[in-house]
């Protein structure tokens, strides 16, 4: 089982130790550590250890988003049950499958 640290080491810091992901029948060891970016991905040709960065990141079918950082509280992607906006791909959501007036400020 693994473990994730929100505001740890530092406060907006989220923190995770003793992952593993499946993918393929193989399990892969991902290396403990911390950030202080928005997104957290695994990316297949890089199995050993997960990516970083401010910007949505571009994945391949065999990528995965893993933690989204919100101010130091993760997010675990995989099951979140609730879609944070943090989550939606950019350029995905077209108008004319929004219906009118459905969308507000609140």
């Amino acid at each position: 089982m693994y473990t994730i640290l929100n505001n740890s080491p530092a406060a907006g810091h989220i923190q995770w130790a003793d992952v593993n992901i499946q993918y393929n029948g193989v399990s892969y060891a991902i290396a403990d550590g911390y950030t202080n970016y928005t997104y957290v991905y695994w990316l297949a040709s890089n199995p050993g250890s997960f990516v970083v960065s401010d910007t949505f990141p571009v994945l391949t079918p065999a990528d995965v988003l893993v933690f989204l950082n919100k101010n130091g509280i993760a997010m675990v992607v995989p099951t979140a049950t609730i879609i944070d906006g943090g989550l939606i791909v950019p350029g995905s959501i077209y108008a004319a499958a929004i219906a009118a007036n459905t969308i507000t400020g609140n």
